[in-house]
């Protein structure tokens, strides 16, 4: 393993649910961290230090780094008020009505210049 994939976040972090069995105790569920590509790669790790049947679950692990990101590039949980929902839903069919209005201008704009090639075109072959 190269120390740049460690570095630039190639390994993914992923905590385990294992059971062991304590002599005088029994069996106890602990939780182990472990890096890891994948989630099948964790748990294949896992199943072969503890043993495949001891594995109980592998969760990934989110840092608040990445929930910090989210937020800015606009996955905003935040409960809106209907006041904002509709100013918003007004604002989304006029971008769509003037994305229309522009395309409808396009094509007719396209068909004056095409009844203007059928026209010089009528016109030069007499």
């Amino acid at each position: 393993m190269k120390i740049n994939e460690i570095t630039n976040g190639y390994l993914k972090s992923y905590i385990g649910n294992v059971k062991c069995l304590v002599p005088r105790m029994g069996a106890l569920t602990i939780r182990v961290g472990i890096q890891s590509d994948t989630a099948m790669g964790a748990r294949y790790a896992l199943s072969r230090i503890y043993g495949r049947e001891n594995v109980v679950s592998v969760n990934q692990v989110v840092s608040e780094t990445v929930l910090k990101d989210a937020k800015t590039y606009g996955a905003d949980n935040k409960t809106q008020t209907p006041q904002r929902l509709q100013v918003k839903s007004l604002k989304d069919q006029s971008k769509r009505l003037s994305d229309q209005a522009k395309r409808v201008k396009a094509q007719q704009d396209v068909q004056k210049a095409q009844a203007k090639l059928r026209a010089a075109g009528q016109t030069s072959n007499y």
